[in-house]
Order: structure tokens, then sequence, then C-alpha cells
């Protein structure tokens, strides 16, 4: 492995200011322990950010091929630091909390500083060097054998639009998802996608608050993405170090930690114009305040009012798909004696989507007639606690979470010419989850982690059918499921431009289920079902990672991933078995040199077989259920260039092209049936022109352009939902004016108010008529201020 640095992706890590930033001093009193051999600077400080979650960076990785005499350390961070450098002509200088930049020793020769004109450009943003913290071994990108995206919290915080989940689609073209509201979407990765109904069966993609596991079988809880460090898009299958879920790949949201350094403030308020819509509005708040040297604790508050712009005709109402979002996320951040910490978090959101917003396109634009009124509330809270500190030479991280998650939601189950009907839909989901994993560095050539997991899900779904005053109860399904799992892996570097690793995970699954209600009877000349059930499912990893270059990786994969089986109510209780997947895949990686013109490239190869697909759809009356649909082949292909012509000005495309192919075997079919995997788009692109200057040492501007486009897609699976949806482009605008501690925007969405339908769905109960699609929103501009106080 080529002996690079992970630079860690922070605005300040590049900025001037940090440049010039005093001598780093002592962040935290947490000890290091080093048995190390004579080495490279690179192989120590891996080892001190394993121990203490330290993140490092540099603009110039050659620094880091000097060698160390032999280390035996056991001493606090910054002196740990201090003794690595010791006679290597190197410095270490904080340039944010737990974060160090390395530089030459101001004892070597400098050049002179450059003239500074009238507009400076600011530093790119985005590092040349990442530490995956999400492959659980601290891998630098370099030496990453997979596909995977780091967005900078900065890319998060300028998000046009949507500042939930769909801001990271918004950024990644082969991150999909349904378009029923907040709250109720599923998500889809690397064109891996069963249906476009979310149900018994476990998600597609997993995401993750830090360590924190946020959903099992469960829809996207679209927490806002304030106040975020990072995030880490993991293509799929993940299943060797996330287990199931992780079929599509894994989401993995890093937040901003609480600031043991000082206290800040952030306040921001915004108002939203939407062209043939209402109003909005959006406020929130920041604030991080020291405890001690070794502590602190972090807030963030907001609410979100997104006006409505559907029209009703049929009941006489205007903008009726309004929707209100308010959350809350604290964090602390304490020492355990001189060696450990613990890091706590609650998150609780509401999102309360007023109507559904969809329109029934044979009509006008933006308009629909419903019977009734289609409202929907979702309710997310969850705790997580962490503790991590050394065990002899080794780094243990141990994680646990309690997720309490709630949906009730209404469809317009009305027939033609009928009385007004309803379907409401009530699921409580409860998820606890822990792991506890051991990382350890074997001298510089080997490195392994080794862990355990454990999750229990709760979950209760009830369903009501008929008139709005007096509606029947359909049934009641509970399902539990435990989970117990080892899983590791080990990495080899024969070479310092090659890596090798393999690892696997295994898992025990226990579940029960049970049903009442008059949907809850066996299936006709079928016996009954089992209540429990007992399954043991594993999933390999194996790859390679090849640097001859500096700055260039080739890679090699091979993965899988698993979903077990349950049970469903349908028009009968009924279960449904394991899925599996096995993908292979290569690519390649040409990062963009770091603080300076130039340009970086990167792509993948991915061919998925994916066995005995599971898939939540619905039956002929419109009532969801899972089953087994049988067996795709997904094929895609990304490519992402990114080029800075000028200092200050960066411009990235990147897209993707994909095909699948499904063969079912449903009942309702006498032969199998060929067809696409749903919510596939056959192809995606996303296209960004932005700038960023200085107007003076307290000024600075930024301006950005940005265009999507979204290839054809079928809703779902057979004749009765093979309706079109996607293909379209639109394009989004941003600038803003930055003076001190005060930053004004404007934000233009849908710039040239284009119509596209993003999904096929509104209620599952008139599909026949086909003529349901969710209409992009209309254009709008937002007009935000923040301001951010010491």
């Amino acid at each position: 492995m080529r002996a690079h640095l992970w630079q860690a992706v922070v605005l300040t890590a590049l900025a001037p200011a940090a440049i010039g930033a005093p001598s780093a001093k002592a962040q935290s009193s947490r000890n290091v322990h080093l048995d190390l051999s004579p080495g490279t600077v690179s192989t120590a400080l891996r080892m001190i950010a394993n121990q203490t979650g330290a993140s490092f960076g540099t603009d110039q990785p050659d620094l880091l091929r000097r060698r160390t005499g032999r280390l035996r350390i056991d001493l606090p961070e910054e002196k740990a630091i201090d003794a690595v450098l010791a006679r290597t002509g190197l410095i270490a200088r904080r340039v944010a909390p737990r974060i160090w930049r390395i530089e030459i020793s101001r004892a070597a020769p400098s050049p002179p500083p450059p003239i500074r004109k009238a507009l400076l450009p600011v530093p790119p943003r985005e590092a040349e060097e990442i530490l995956v913290t999400g492959s659980k071994l601290n891998a630098p990108i370099t030496g990453y054998p997979a596909s995977v995206t780091i967005l900078d919290g900065s890319a998060i915080d300028h998000a046009i639009g949507d500042h939930g989940t769909l801001a990271i689609a918004a950024l990644h073209p082969t991150l999909l998802s349904t378009r029923l509201g907040s709250g109720r979407n599923k998500l889809f990765l690397r064109g891996i996608s069963d249906s476009s109904f979310s149900g018994a069966s476990p998600s597609l993609v997993g995401q993750y608050l830090g360590d924190q596991r946020l959903v099992y079988a469960s829809p996207d809880p679209d927490l806002r993405l304030y106040d975020i460090a990072r995030v880490e898009i993991f293509e799929g299958p993940q299943g060797s170090l996330y287990g199931a879920g992780s079929l599509g790949g894994v989401l993995r949201i890093i937040p901003n930690a609480p600031d043991t350094r000082q206290q800040s403030t952030t306040l921001w308020g915004g108002i939203t114009a939407t062209d043939h819509g209402a109003m909005g509005s959006d406020t929130g708040l920041i604030a991080n305040l020291p405890l001690s040297d070794r502590s602190a604790i972090r807030f963030l508050g907001y609410r979100e009012r997104a006006g409505g712009y559907i029209d009703d005709v049929k009941r006489h109402r205007s903008n009726i798909n309004a929707g209100e979002i308010a959350g809350a996320r604290l964090s602390i951040r304490m020492p355990l004696g001189d060696k450990w910490s613990m890091d706590l978090a609650g998150v609780a959101q509401d999102v309360r989507n007023m109507d559904a917003q969809y329109e029934e396109r044979a009509l006008r634009r933006l308009v629909r007639a419903s019977s009734l009124p289609q409202p929907s509330h979702h309710f997310y809270r969850a705790l997580t606690a962490s503790f991590s500190g050394p065990i002899g030479t080794a780094h243990l991280q141990s994680s646990w979470g309690i997720v309490d998650q709630r949906l009730a939601q209404i469809f317009d189950a009305t027939q033609v010419e009928e009385i007004p009907e309803a379907y409401r839909q009530f699921d409580h989901i409860r998820l606890l989850s822990n792991e506890t994993r051991l990382t350890r560095q074997f001298g510089p050539r080997w490195e392994a982690v080794v862990g355990i997991a454990a999750l229990r899900s709760i979950s209760r779904q009830e369903r009501m059918l008929g008139p709005v005053e007096q509606p029947s109860n359909l049934g009641t399904l509970d399902a539990k499921v435990s989970e117990s799992t080892l899983f590791g892996e080990v990495r080899w570097h024969p070479r310092d431009t090659l890596t090798l690793s393999a690892g696997g995970r295994a898992s025990r699954i226990d579940m029960h289920g049970s049903a009442i209600g008059v949907l809850a009877k066996p299936a006709p000349d079928a016996p009954p079902v089992t209540p429990t059930r007992r399954q043991s499912l594993s999933t390999p990893t194996i790859a390679l990672a090849w640097t001859p270059v500096r700055r260039a990786t080739l890679y090699a994969r091979y993965a899988g991933s698993y979903r077990p089986g349950g049970f469903t109510v349908g028009g009968a209780v009924e279960k449904f078995e394991p899925d599996t997947v096995r993908t292979a895949e290569v690519g390649f990686r040409i990062k963009q040199p770091d603080d300076s013109t130039g340009m970086g490239i990167e792509g993948s190869l991915a061919r998925t077989k994916w066995h005995n697909i599971q898939a939540d759809t619905v039956d002929a009356l419109g009532l969801p259920h899972t089953a087994n649909l049988g067996d795709g082949v997904v094929r895609t292909a990304t490519l992402k260039f990114s080029l800075s012509p000028v200092r200050g000005v960066t411009a990235v495309a990147g897209g993707f092209i994909a095909s699948t192919r499904l063969v079912a075997n449903l009942p309702e079919f006498e032969d199998a049936f060929v067809s696409h995997l749903p919510n596939v788009a056959r192809h995606g692109a996303i296209l960004s022109l932005a700038y960023e200057g200085r107007v003076s040492s307290a000024s600075a501007i930024r301006a950005e352009l940005r265009g999507h486009s979204v290839g054809r897609s079928m809703l779902g699976i057979g004749p009765r939902l093979q309706f079109q949806q996607g293909d379209y482009t639109y394009f989004s605008g941003s600038l803003g004016w930055e003076i001190g501690r005060t930053t004004l925007s404007l934000e233009m969405s849908n710039l040239l108010d284009t119509r596209g339908n993003m999904f096929a769905l509104g209620t599952p109960f008139s599909l026949s008529s086909g003529v349901q699609g969710t209409p992009l929103r209309p254009g709008s501009v937002r007009l935000a201020l923040l301001v951010r106080a010491p």
C-alpha cells in the first residue's frame, strides 16, 4: 500500500487561516499506545487514528513516506503525535477539533507567499486523501477496494431544495428513491430495487448515523442533514461489514461531533416561494458548549414548512400537499478515565404530510380529484451510546442504539362512483442494536477487525379499510426478529502499492410472527404457517487494490449480502424466503490534486446476481404483501469527472447506465415472466459548475449551477404495474455571499419549471386508471440568512 495519509474532509483543513495556525497543543489527554518497528510516518499516524478517532491531512502526501525510528509510546494524543514526528522534519497543526494537518517544520525553507489579488479563490473543499471510516479499519481511499463516495459536509450545507436524504440523491446519481413523501420513501442503490412499496422485507440500503443503525425493515426516516461533517456512500453489497439490509449499499451520515475547544452558535432562517404553490419557511439553531477540555455538548434544532402546490378539484382545495418537519439532535462527548471516551446522542423528528403529493395526469398539471384527504405522520426517535478506547495494542469500539419509529398513513380507496372509502395503515417499529468491534495493527503490513453484532426488531402493522366514519379492521401483523452475528475482515499490504483484503459475516436469525384479523388465515390448500423460523445466513468478501502511481488506484472486489425470510399477510398468512446477492466489480480512481488545479476521474463496472428476490408489493385489491419474485441480474457502469481549470472553479460530471433483468415466477402467471426491475432508471447523470472566491479576508462569494437527468423506469413488475416514470432533466442554482459571520444565500430549484413524473404512484387502490404521477416541485426560490456567533 502506498504510504499516503488520509486527509480529513473539512474546510478548515484547507483554508489559508488553518495553514498559518499555531502549532497543535493538547486536544485530548487520551493516551496512545504504540509499539512499532521502524517504519513510515503514515503507518504510525494510522495507528493513532485507530486508537483515538483523530484525523490527519496533508497536501503533500510524499511527506508521509518519511521514516520513523522504533516507537514505544504510552502518551496523550498530542504528545504521541509529536513523538512520531520527532526528527522527521514535520510538525502537526490542529485545524479543527481532533483534526490535524501535517506540514514541513518552519525550520525548513519555504517558498515566498503568493501575491494576493483583489479576488482570492477559495481552495477546493474536497481533500485529496480521505479516511474511509465506514470501512471499520479507517482505510485510506487510495487503498479502499470498492466504489465509495465521500461527500463533505459543505456539499450538504449547500444543498438546493430538499435538505433530507434527497439532498444526497441530488449529488449521487445512483441513489434513487420513491416519492410518496418524507418519511414514507424507499431507497435504492446501484440498481438494486425490488418494488415501489415498503413492507415486511428488510431495507435494501443500510442507513447509519455514525455507528447507529437507523432502519431495519422500514421506510427512509429522511432525517434533516443539518450540522453534518460528511456522508459516506458505499455501493453494495456490503453484507460482510453491515449485514442484512445492505444489498444495494450503505449510507453513513457522520454528524459534527461536540467541540471541546470553543463555544459557538449558528442561527438560520429562510423563506421559500413556489410557482403555482404556497409559501414555505425554515429555521434552525446549532449550539456547541465545551464542558471541559475533554467533554462538550452540541445541540441542533430545526423546523421546516413546505408549501403545497397540488390542487384537488373534487374537494375544491388548493395547495393541499403542504408538509411540516420538526426535529432535534443532542450530542454529548465525555471522558471515561484517561484512555476511554463515551459519546451519547439523541435524535427526534416528526414529519406531517397534510396530503399526498400526486397528480392525475389526465387532468391539467398539478391537479387531481380525490374523495378524501390522504395525510401521513412519521414519528422517529433514536438514542445511541458509543464507547471507545484501547485494549492493549488494539482499539475497541462498542455502539448501542434504540430506535422507535411510527408511521400512520391514509390512502383513498374509493372506487368509481361509490361511497368514499379509506385505507388506513399504522406501523410501529422498535429496533435495538449493538455492534462491538476490535481493530488492531499487526506491524506495518497487516491489520484486522473482528466484531460481534446483535439486533432485535419488534414491529406491528395494523390495517383498516372502509367508509371514513366506520372502517373495518383487516387485521394486525406482529413480527419479532433477533439476529446474532460474527464478522471480520483482514487486510494485508504485501507492498506499499498493493492491498489484499478478505472477510465475511455469519448470522443466526430467529423470527416469530403472529397475525389476527380477517386476512390472517392460511392460504387455501396450504399447510399452516409455523409462527417461528430460524435461519443461518452468511456472506463473503474478497478484494484487491493496487496503486501503481500516486493518486491512482485500480481495484477489484467480490462481495455479497442477504435479507432473511419472514412472514406476511395479504389475502392469507404466508411466509417468504431469504434472498441473496453476489456482486463482482472492477473500478479505478484517479484523485484530483489537492489545493490546486487539475482533473480527477473514477469509474466502475459491476455485475450482480440476485437470487430469490423479495419484494413488497400490492395484490389485486391494492393491499400490501411480501413475496419472492424470482431471480435477477443487474449490470451497472458509472463514470465521474471532476475538473478545476483555474483556482476556485470546479466542474463535476457524473453518471451511470444500468441494465436489469428479472425472471419472475409468480402464481398469477402460468409461465415465467421476464421484466426489468422496477424503479431502476436506465441512465442518470449529474452536472455541476461552481465558483468560490474571496473578495477580502472577511468576504467571500459562492455560485453554483446544477443539472440533474433521470432516465426512464417502470413502477412495478407485471402488466398491472407497467407504468412509466422518470425521463426528465431539471436545473437548479445557488448564490451565496459571506460577510464576516453572516451569510446571505439565494437558492433556485427547478429553474425551467420542468414537468416530470418522479413516481407513478399516489394510491395503490386506483392503479388501474394509470393516470397517477408525482410531479417535480415547480420552480422555487429560497432566500436565507445564516449568522454564526463565536
